[in-house]
């Protein structure tokens, strides 16, 4: 069984419980009971190190996490982008080759018409 998408959900939701006005009214209440019930500041001291260490790990997962979907996505549009200019370039060189022969047409036209020209002047003249 796969533990890492579970893993990076509980990281991303500790990571917003965390940076939360939640997390701060957890913290805040926690430290109140504990300095409420006289316990040892020195021991609350180690507890609250302790737990700054882990919400910095939390923290930097949930970034890299971010990150790497932040990639994934920047990839992905990048992929999309190319696809485009592909389509375009492909678009241009069939309209380029189009608008030649429609120059290729309108040359011989123009030379038919010159021509008539030569004969009309040559019948009237």
């Amino acid at each position: 069984m796969d533990q890492r998408p579970f893993l990076l959900r509980l990281t991303k939701a500790i990571a917003k419980f965390i940076g939360s006005w939640w997390g701060v009214f957890a913290h805040t209440l926690w430290f109140a009971f504990w300095l409420m019930l006289d316990f040892s500041v020195e021991r609350l001291s180690f507890w609250v190190s302790l737990e700054a260490i882990f919400i910095g790990i939390f923290l930097l997962m949930a970034a890299n996490q971010a990150e790497i979907e932040r990639d994934r996505m920047e990839a992905r549009d990048r992929s999309r982008e190319m696809q485009n200019v592909k389509e375009d370039l492909e678009l241009d060189r069939r309209e380029e080759h189009e608008l030649r022969e429609i120059k290729e047409m309108l040359a011989a036209v123009q030379r038919d018409l010159n021509e008539l020209k030569g004969k009309l002047k040559n019948q009237n003249g």
